[in-house]
């Protein structure tokens, strides 16, 4: 038996005399491979690119990179290092620790009114508990109006909503026609303008005090949790 090694490596073969026809198909397969593979690589681009040329390892590092972003750009911003969550508890405590107050429950309008307009997440709070106990002593025909807003005289609101949204976004300094006393002033500054010391000279003091209380509030272990997670 001969081995084929022979056709190999005798040059005068029958093998190598009569490889002028095989050679052609060889050459004629080899094409017919390149072709097949360079349209298989411009398929593959078409369908999804980074499937086609990066490994599934190197994918897998490339989703999880995208995923943390994406965490952190949706991660909500703490203000006094607290959660949106936390900061309405805190007002709601509050409230709920002085009786049945109407505004209880309503931590999350004050807080999300207050982000809204570039305020101070307690003032409003502590100005509805200054002048109505926090809903309990209202003006009496001014309905929902639980800031003594207007002096009392006509100034109505459709809710609490409404009423804290209104007052919020003028102590913000957005109502062109109160912006002149709010807008650019610092708490005690717009505490002032609102109630000012010729009127009550306590009254500045009373609303920073309601404030630090609301600050000092209990939350309870899962809001602590959540905002450590």
């Amino acid at each position: 038996m001969q081995h084929i090694s022979q056709y190999i490596t005798e040059p005068g073969s029958s093998f190598i005399n009569n490889s002028d026809k095989r050679t052609g198909i060889s050459r004629t397969i080899i094409s017919i491979s390149c072709i097949l593979a360079i349209s298989g690589i411009f398929f593959a681009t078409h369908l999804t690119r980074a499937e086609a040329i990066l490994p599934s390892d190197i994918l897998s590092d490339i989703s999880s990179a995208i995923t943390g972003i994406t965490t952190v750009a949706e991660a909500e911003v703490l203000v006094d290092g607290l959660t949106e969550k936390q900061r309405a508890e805190k007002i709601d405590n509050f409230f709920a620790s002085k009786g049945d107050l109407p505004l209880t429950g309503q931590g999350i309008v004050f807080v999300r009114m207050a982000d809204k307009y570039g305020l101070d997440w307690r003032i409003v709070a502590s100005i509805a508990f200054a002048e109505s106990t926090g809903g309990k002593f209202a003006c009496s025909k001014d309905e929902h109006n639980v800031f003594g807003w207007g002096s009392c005289r006509g100034q109505k609101f459709d809710s609490y909503k409404h009423a804290i949204e209104t007052v919020t976004l003028n102590l913000g300094g957005h109502n062109p026609n109160t912006e002149r006393y709010y807008k650019g002033k610092t708490i005690a500054q717009i505490i002032d303008m609102y109630n000012p010391p010729h009127v009550r000279a306590d009254y500045n003091s009373i609303i920073k005090s309601t404030m630090n209380k609301i600050s000092k509030m209990e939350i309870s272990e899962t809001s602590n949790q959540l905002a450590m997670k």
